[in-house]
């Protein structure tokens, strides 16, 4: 639905010089990657169509990379696009439309024109549509980084842009989550295109081209076993190359990428947890250690009645989890982020590991998992008399479910004195009244 467009104020004041860097895409410092199936879902300059499409995916996932080459090969065949990266000032919505104007002068080589003077949204969607109106065609605008708006003011202004374009404004906006503005409506009104961190997923193929920049050529296993470690994120992708580069048995190396490989590790916890509380990602090295998770084993191993929502917000968040949508939900972390977080674990002080694996360990045995609420129940290091009733009853039923290999497998890990304890004992600092 295109919407008439009706300026509320008289704009004032000039806009400042920016930094030209701001108004222009990134230099990459290799080549990029064509992305022919991302480009056919951004816009352009016609009247018809969306007028926003969000690109919202986590760090990494090469949404940046992604349009700068498009507005590269759009710019070359002839439409005109505008490019502002946003920053944390643009809080601030009279700054936010200043940029707002220049981005949008700069491209359209036009004088700068009066910026807002007054603070609030609707003011300074004026004074973006002012230049717009200068325009002699229509525009597409490229906004990168909005994670970095939380003001309302500047987010309403983004909806105003947004419903009111009058079909000459196209608005392009990438970052790690969808910025909190009128997305529902704008949905229901057929005006968004959104793009996700599947849509940005690397195929096979344009996987092989990244390798190729490294000056390697995989075969088929290894190519299909890095894609499934790696999900196609395009992060995951570069690191993997640069780890492979000079290896003499590929194979070996591949089979040994995961998440707790330094470069993979310090990206996660910068980029993908850094920003989060202690206790959230504490939660997530708990609920890590199942591949596919309800919200009810969420909230019984992170030990927290709020599993839900937290779950919920990382998902939203595009902090790498992934809601599985049916009548009862499920989750999953990504394959590198999981591996991190279980080697997370092991590196969590003895008291916190021995209370995440005493509550796996209660979870699987209610759980009907036997073997695998037994190895927690190891891990949990409880005291001897506590582990060995813990065999004699889960033993028993690893025994019915045709577990029995798994089950002496285990047996072979542990002091035969912890399974067959003949007085209570207690081992320091671990808790001695679980009951598995």
């Amino acid at each position: 639905m295109v919407h008439e467009y009706k300026a509320s104020s008289t704009v004032e004041t000039q806009v400042p010089a920016v930094l030209p860097a701001r108004l222009q895409p990134p230099i990459f410092g290799c080549a990029l990657i064509p992305r022919a199936r991302v480009h056919r879902a951004l816009p352009t300059h016609d009247a018809g169509g969306a007028a926003l499409t969000v690109v919202a995916a986590p760090a990494g996932s090469g949404k940046t990379a992604a349009l700068t080459e498009w507005t590269h090969a759009v710019r070359a065949s002839g439409t005109r696009v505008s490019w502002l990266t946003v920053l944390a000032e643009d809080n601030d919505v009279a700054t936010f439309a200043t940029d707002l104007c220049a981005a949008l002068c700069i491209d359209g080589d036009m004088e700068p024109i009066p910026g807002p003077a007054a603070a609030t949204a609707q003011e300074a969607a004026d004074a973006v549509m002012a230049v717009v109106a200068r325009r002699p065609d229509p525009i597409v605008l490229v906004l990168d980084d909005v994670q970095q708006l939380r003001s309302p003011e500047s987010l309403e202004m983004l909806d105003l842009l947004a419903r009111f374009h009058a079909g000459r404004l196209r608005l392009v906006m990438a970052g790690r989550y969808e910025p909190a503005m009128g997305l529902s409506r704008l949905r229901l009104e057929g005006a968004l295109v959104a793009l996700t961190a599947d849509d940005l997923a690397f195929t096979p193929a344009e996987a092989e081209q990244i390798f190729a920049q490294h000056l390697l050529a995989l075969d088929g296993p290894d190519l299909a076993a890095l894609m499934t470690r790696t999900g196609g994120w395009a992060a995951g992708l570069r690191m993997a190359a640069i780890a492979l580069v000079g290896s003499d048995d590929v194979s070996a190396r591949i089979a040994e990428f995961s998440g707790d490989t330094r470069t993979v590790a310090d990206y996660l916890a910068d980029e993908i947890l850094g920003a989060l509380p202690d206790a959230m990602r504490l939660f997530m090295i708990a609920t890590a250690q199942a591949d596919f998770f309800t919200v009810d084993y969420a909230e019984a191993v992170g030990a927290t009645p709020d599993a839900g929502l937290m779950l919920d917000d990382l998902a939203q968040r595009n902090c790498m989890v992934v809601r599985h949508e049916g009548p009862d939900p499920r989750f999953s972390y990504h394959p590198l982020l999981r591996s991190y977080l279980l080697a997370e674990l092991n590196r969590q002080p003895e008291r916190v590991r021995c209370e995440i694996h005493g509550r796996l360990a209660e979870w699987f045995a209610r759980a009907g998992e036997p073997v695998a609420a037994l190895e927690h129940a190891v891990e949990a290091g409880p005291a001897d008399d506590a582990l060995s009733d813990a065999f004699a009853a889960q033993g028993i039923r690893a025994v019915l479910d045709g577990g029995s290999a798994a089950l002496l497998a285990l047996l072979a890990t542990v002091p035969p004195l912890r399974v067959f304890a003949a007085g209570r004992r207690t081992r320091t600092g671990c808790r001695r009244d679980r009951r598995w």
